[in-house]
């Protein structure tokens, strides 16, 4: 992944479940899938237009066009029962440890490896249940919600964080804190059109869990950062009973310390605690005031003095969803500043990095790369970002390059040399680990580009795969985009995912999983299976053929984050009051307000009071107009969303932010004077 890349005692006895009472395995036999559970989809308010139309790009768009409808059930059916084989596997031979050891037919212990541990603390040791946890979500998209239901209270009720172990912030957050929020709102119905998922008598376990990480977590920060007061990056592990870990690595790479908002700041919505964001958004402050004058950022930095270590600035392995969190968290928690730094950012890389239609590497203080030397395979993941960005041409013509290149090999090596047009030096470039970037980007692009056009022209889909040569992608520029074809793009990508799934069945499935490819070019295995396999990569393809999916019918509600899991774009998680206690009902005599005065303007924690009668509110709540034009940004949209009516997610210039203050305060102004005649309640208005 990007820097590189709970006990018991038996095996689970009992049998998988698939449905109310239908059993799809045995402890002994590997899962196999036949058939679907029904989806119910309950219709929910649109989404606030602040979180940016591109998102609803992502959405149902109208009928499925140039695909027959048998072919398209098929092939969902077809994931469908890849991922029971996996999830059998695993369940078979690996619970409760982390991952799966498909031709040993055994398990590893990984989750203390990951991040490049190098002396991994083993003793006593056995494992979180791993690809259970990342795999949560997954059953519930795949509509399992009886083995569903069974994961989420086994977690809740086995798995501990109280070891004496090392682990990676990154990936434990990524797949563990991750794999937790997203499964406690879907076993709490609190993720819209899912809530046929919701799990009777679940009582929050996986958030008192997340809880728990959450506070073990805080150790590998600064100690300010809670408060949103640091200087320094967190430290690439962190040791979960508290103290240094044993092995403390100063290097940190810039995902690493960028990839944390989404998770952390979730768990603070969720908990209303506060420290959680602080500490994540303080981290990827300090990080970008570590950029170059061209608003390029390095691949590794020192935690400890803040001096690069590689300065290479890309787009793959070390620097990925760093990009990705930027975005996302604005269009999840609403931070004005995260949105200027995806603006710069995104400017940057298209200005200093890409040439010829490739992304390559430059040093982050000089840019001006030549030409693309270098296609990392985590870099597939691109495209999927630029469609939630509306940059939907550019990212197909990268996917286009990308895809010729698993034409080419079946799979997608992790790095191929562009100059000599071969996989590139080094026996780890030649390797497939299961990834799921490539199938990520092919499903955000069919959302975004659905058509009517048919599958018969030019003899359809497989005609088009016959046709269109892997290697003219390969030569300069990725390729021209989808209309080049002539086909619909509903056709291209469908069956673009429709190559990968016979691909990874027929060069990955082993009797007992699937195994990750040690050379794409001999096909010979690896006796691994990462959990994100089945967090992601059949996640994603399995999502591309079931289009009446809970996730695609409410598609402009929902984002994914770096490992696949859901997050909801809601008002619980944008709005500032999130974050704090929630307040005891207020007094039912209507013409009090129950007002936060003291946080208003100065964004501090307000005391417990009772609440002020309308009059006063005039008089000590509302500033004076002339006072937003020394507000920051924070103040100014906070005060912007405390009026109803009055829109401010389309400014991103001052001005407009503070013109559109000045009309929130006339409207609360109006408000509370009538009030005085009228009593109305009147809106609490919190400052973070």
């Amino acid at each position: 992944r990007p820097c590189t890349r709970v006990h018991s005692d038996a095996p689970r006895s009992q049998a998988l479940r698939h449905g109310p009472g239908r059993s799809i395995a045995s402890s002994a036999t590997p899962a196999r899938h036949a058939g679907m559970a029904s989806f119910v989809s309950r219709r929910r308010s649109a989404v606030p237009l602040h979180w940016m139309v591109c998102v609803l790009l992502l959405q149902s768009c109208g009928r499925v066009a140039g695909f027959p409808a048998s072919e398209r059930v098929r092939l969902r059916e077809k994931v469908r029962e890849m991922f029971y084989h996996a999830y059998g596997g695993y369940m078979t031979h690996a619970f409760p440890h982390d991952e799966l050891r498909p031709l040993s037919r055994s398990y590893t212990d990984s989750l203390i490896e990951l991040g490049n541990a190098v002396r991994p603390t083993r003793e006593g040791y056995a494992g979180v249940a791993l690809t259970l946890i990342d795999s949560l979500d997954t059953l519930a998209v795949l509509g399992n919600a009886s083995e569903f239901a069974w994961g989420v209270r086994w977690v809740g009720q086995h798995v501990t964080f109280d070891q004496d172990v090392d682990v990676s912030l990154f990936e434990t957050n990524i797949r563990v804190l991750g794999g937790l929020l997203s499964a406690h709102l879907l076993a709490a119905g609190e993720v819209a059109g899912a809530e046929h998922l919701t799990v009777s008598g679940y009582d929050g376990g996986l958030l008192r869990l997340a809880a728990d990480l959450g506070e073990r977590f805080l150790t590998a920060f600064d100690p300010g950062a809670a408060r949103g007061v640091c200087t320094l990056l967190p430290r690439a592990f962190v040791r979960l009973r508290g103290g240094l870990p044993r092995a403390a690595h100063q290097e940190q790479c810039t995902a690493g310390a960028g990839t944390l908002l989404l998770e952390m700041g979730m768990l603070s919505r969720l908990t209303a605690d506060p420290r959680f964001e602080s500490a994540a958004l303080c981290a990827l402050r300090v990080l970008w005031g570590k950029r170059s004058p061209l608003d390029l950022m390095g691949n590794s930095i020192d935690g400890k003095t803040g001096a690069w270590r590689n300065p290479a600035a890309g787009i793959g392995a070390g620097s990925d969803s760093f990009y990705e969190y930027l975005l996302k968290g604005y269009l999840v928690f609403g931070h004005a500043d995260l949105f200027e730094m995806w603006n710069a950012s995104y400017v940057a890389v298209n200005t200093h990095l890409r040439r010829g239609g490739w992304y390559g590497e430059a040093h982050m203080n000089k840019g001006g790369v030549e030409a693309a030397a270098y296609v990392d395979s985590l870099a597939a993941f691109w495209p999927a970002l630029q469609v939630l960005a509306g940059d939907v041409a550019d990212a197909s013509a990268l996917h286009s390059g990308y895809h010729a290149l698993w034409r080419r090999f079946g799979s997608l090596p992790e790095r191929f040399d562009l100059r000599r047009g071969r996989v590139a030096d080094g026996s780890w470039a030649d390797t497939y680990p299961l990834r799921p970037e490539l199938a990520e980007s092919c499903y955000a692009l069919h959302r975004a580009t659905r058509a009517e056009a048919g599958l018969h022209k030019q003899g359809g889909a497989h005609a088009w795969l016959r046709t269109r040569g892997g290697d003219e992608a390969l030569r300069g520029n990725p390729g021209p985009g989808d209309a080049a074809d002539g086909l619909g793009c509903d056709a291209r990508y469908i069956a673009m995912g429709a190559e990968m799934v016979a691909s990874i069945d027929s060069r990955m499935r082993v009797p007992a999983g699937f195994a990750a490819l040690s050379s794409v070019q001999k096909g010979t295995h690896e006796d691994h299976m990462p959990s994100f396999f089945l967090a992601e990569t059949l996640k994603y393809l399995f999502l591309l053929f079931d289009d009446q999916n809970f996730v695609n019918t409410h598609g402009g509600s929902l984002l994914f984050t770096t490992e696949g899991h859901l997050v909801p774009l809601s008002l619980r998680f944008s709005s500032p009051r999130s974050l704090r206690p929630r307040p005891p009902a207020p007094p039912a005599h209507p013409a009090r307000a129950d007002w936060t005065v003291s946080s208003f303007w100065g964004g501090g924690a307000a005391p417990a009071a009772a609440p002020v009668s309308v009059p006063s509110l005039v008089a000590s709540a509302l500033p004076a107009a002339e006072a937003v034009r020394g507000a920051s940004a924070r103040q100014l949209r906070a005060v912007a969303s405390a009026a109803p009516g009055v829109a401010h997610a389309d400014c991103l210039e001052m001005s407009c932010l503070r013109e559109r203050a000045a009309e929130a305060l006339t409207a609360l102004r109006q408000l509370a004077n009538a009030a005085m005649t009228c009593p109305v309640p009147t809106p609490k208005v919190t400052v973070v």
